[in-house]
């Protein structure tokens, strides 16, 4: 495989996505059959929400992984490289198999008008059957009833949690919303969530309609967070037993933040329901597995002097968990901020969440066509934001933070997957092949 023609053929991939999303998973089911049904003899796990299914998603793999399973891992969408998105046991899939199966998949989606998504989802679950996984878990790109990843047939669902986002496609109300990611349910089968409000009151109605045991972060396991630092975070879970006895256990995670308890939380839930539903974890390959889990992009450290911290936070309740860690973890530190969103977010809640930790706010575009120019996010931005400069290009917003920032301070760049991986491009960061 030459590298010339191996970049033709994913421009080629990327182009799909001028297609835009389809809202129906018959595409997916024809481009699946093309490639022979491949997850249909593999276990599985749905992992959607708002914010944190990414992280929720790595955490189940790291614990089934831990457990001694050959895990296929769904996610979207990448930061430096494709390959990131689809992972065995942590490996991303090599260049080589991109090659082969986008030869065949390619072809086959340019002439039948499939997405670049259902494309995606073909090539990742042949590749895990190739691979021989024995489970997947898969994160919902876009709400959950009409996602490519609906095709597959869950032992157990995941809704981390519930908020206003893509009001256009999902509706404009937290119950509506709740409703297209409740489609990710299965009759009979336990479904995870730490979904508070008129959210939680919906998928407590479907679930009851499914007959699906709904497992509640909050309720049926309780969490604590004991000490958030930069080496990761302690926290104590109680859950009841059938008894209805709590048992507390300290538990150690590699991700850092408060906000990643929540997610441990699920992940611990949905292993649970695994293991009620005959695919057994043990506690200590949960213990392993949180200890282990890794997931880039995420309050990401890198460099010492200024040391930069990398999140891909994007909506006003993201950018609220990432300020929480700069006040928890970083509390000491001057943060000068890079910033750079994509055009159908709440840009005016989200840089007001950032207010009071930025010293100095530079406002950027990445190369992306979704992307709202540097100069209109500085316009949306609140008069809080008094010290503050744009540049056109990432690169540029990184170099000029890279000038200002002492080195006792923090460079926190954020907004949107494209922006952070930009920027990690820039300062040389190489993909991770294994997590």
């Amino acid at each position: 495989m030459r590298r010339a023609k191996y970049e033709q053929l994913l421009r080629r991939f990327y182009s799909l996505q001028k297609r835009g999303m389809r809202l129906d998973l018959e595409g997916t089911r024809a481009i699946l059959r093309k490639v022979g049904w491949p997850h249909r003899s593999i276990a599985s796990a749905l992992v959607g929400g708002t914010n944190g299914k990414g992280s929720t998603s790595a955490m189940i793999a790291s614990i089934l992984k831990a457990a001694g399973h050959r895990v296929g891992l769904l996610t979207s969408p990448h930061l430096l490289d494709f390959r990131e998105r689809i992972r065995v046991s942590g490996e991303c899939v090599p260049k080589e198999e991109v090659y082969e199966l986008l030869q065949f998949l390619v072809p086959a989606a340019e002439n039948d008008g499939h997405s670049f998504f259902e494309t995606m989802t073909a090539l990742a679950f042949r590749h895990f059957r190739d691979r021989d996984v024995d489970f997947i878990v898969a994160e919902v790109g876009l709400g959950g009833r009409l996602d490519s990843t609906n095709v597959l047939n869950p032992r157990v669902s995941v809704i981390t949690g519930i908020a206003i986002e893509h009001s256009h496609i999902l509706g404009r109300t937290l119950r509506s919303i709740a409703t297209e990611k409740a489609g990710i349910m299965r009759k009979g089968r336990p479904v995870v969530t730490a979904a508070t409000g008129p959210g939680l009151d919906r998928l407590e109605e479907v679930s009851a309609a499914l007959g699906a045991r709904l497992l509640r972060v909050g309720q049926d396991l309780r969490l604590r967070s004991r000490l958030l630092s930069r080496a990761g975070t302690v926290f104590t879970s109680y859950h009841r037993d059938g008894r209805a006895r709590e048992s507390p256990r300290d538990l150690f995670l590699g991700l850092r933040g408060r906000f990643q308890v929540r997610n441990a939380g699920c992940a611990i839930l949905a292993c649970r329901g695994l293991s009620d539903g005959g695919f057994p974890v043990s506690s200590d390959a949960v213990e392993a597995g949180l200890r282990d889990a890794q997931w880039p992009g995420r309050l990401e450290e890198w460099g010492r002097e200024p040391v930069f911290l990398f999140d891909v936070a994007h909506n006003p309740q993201a950018a609220a968990q990432l300020v929480e860690a700069l006040d928890t973890i970083y509390a000491s530190r001057e943060v000068i901020v890079v910033v750079g969103m994509v055009a159908e977010k709440d840009h005016r809640a989200f840089l007001r969440r950032l207010t009071r930790r930025a010293k100095y706010v530079v406002f950027t575009q990445a190369k992306c066509p979704r992307a709202i120019s540097a100069h209109e996010l500085s316009e949306r931005a609140p008069s809080g934001f008094s010290r503050r400069s744009v540049e056109d290009s990432v690169s540029g917003a990184v170099e000029k933070a890279l000038s200002l920032a002492r080195n006792d301070e923090l460079v926190c760049v954020t907004g949107s997957f494209y922006t952070v991986g930009e920027a990690m491009g820039h300062l040389g960061l190489r993909v991770r092949e294994r997590i």
